[in-house]
């Protein structure tokens, strides 16, 4: 390097025919050295003298021939890469490592909840002290393409008290139907609009009737636009989904069971999207200083809930 600064001050001296002859002489050598090393290897005091030539001399590409004009920018944009990581302190690139006790905690409700996804998992951590990018749960989870469904004893347990009942289906009649309606809102809570799709349950002559003596006005949204009722579309899915989906229905009584179980999980621990997380009736945040978690199970071990042990 000191030689390279020594021989340019000599050649602000010479003539400037001296100096177009020994440039072509120059030239003539590199050319000839470079079919020999088709890939030079620049040390790194050739990189900073050539980054310093690009910032101060406007034709330094037609002087490069070693290299190409783009390599001498993209040694430019590294060195600045590395000033900053030394000006910030000079710690590892990239995202820190992530303790092995969360991800042991991320695989074990992942495989004790087949149905949840990495949003679930991620709200399931906040609650436990653990902050958690999505996109790290997801790389964690380690889920096969085909997640099993819930064990025996969920089942069993789900349908013990109901083992010697046994029903095929049922087919709810227009009078049914309405008295659903009546039962929904008694004496005077009928709401002004009534929406619902075009299901032919709900254009059935009676029920149309019943709507108009409860005062409400019926309003079928548009064929196949379910977003029109999305609040209900949505809480009807996550039901089906989570919870009568998997389980065998044998009666009304049953039902009622069920569905007051997972009424309660929903309101109270189940994370929602919508709600950054949170459950409806917000829930608190455990954040107690043993690393032991505990699962207890609720809507008969369809969805456990995460607790640090006291």
């Amino acid at each position: 390097m000191i030689k390279l600064i020594a021989a340019a001050f000599t050649l602000l001296f010479r003539s400037r025919a001296h100096l177009i002859v020994e440039n072509i002489a120059l030239r003539q050598q590199l050319i000839v050295l470079s079919r020999q090393v088709p890939r030079p290897r620049p040390h790194d005091t050739d990189r900073l003298l050539w980054i310093l030539l690009s910032s101060i001399w406007s034709g330094w590409r037609g002087a490069l021939l070693i290299v190409r004009p783009t390599t001498v920018l993209r040694w430019h944009k590294r060195g600045w890469r590395w000033y900053w990581r030394w000006r910030s302190g000079g710690g590892a690139a990239g995202r820190p490592t992530l303790d092995r006790k969360v991800i042991a905690l991320i695989r074990r409700m992942a495989r004790e909840n087949p149905t949840w996804g990495a949003p679930h998992i991620q709200h399931e951590l906040r609650f436990l002290g653990y902050d958690v990018a999505i996109s790290t749960v997801a790389r964690y989870m380690k889920r096969g393409p085909h997640p099993g469904g819930q064990n025996w004893a969920t089942f069993l347990c789900n349908h013990a008290d109901q083992i010697a009942g046994f029903d095929f289906f049922v087919v709810p009649t227009s009078r049914w139907r309405a008295q659903q309606l009546i039962e929904a809102f008694p004496f005077d809570t009928a709401p002004r609009f009534l929406i619902h799709d075009r299901d032919p349950l709900f254009m059935a002559d009676e029920f149309q009737r019943w709507t108009k003596h409860l005062g409400s006005e019926d309003l079928p949204t548009a064929p196949r636009s379910p977003w029109q009722n999305g609040h209900t579309e949505r809480v009807i899915g996550s039901i089906r989904r989570e919870c009568t989906d998997r389980l065998l229905v044998w009666n009304e009584a049953h039902l009622r069971r069920l569905l007051k179980k997972y009424v309660a999980y929903y309101n109270d621990w189940r994370p929602h999207t919508a709600l950054d997380g949170d459950a409806p009736n917000l829930r608190a945040p455990d954040l107690g200083s043993s690393d032991e978690i505990v699962a207890i199970p609720m809507v008969g071990g369809l969805h456990p809930r995460y607790r640090r042990a006291a």
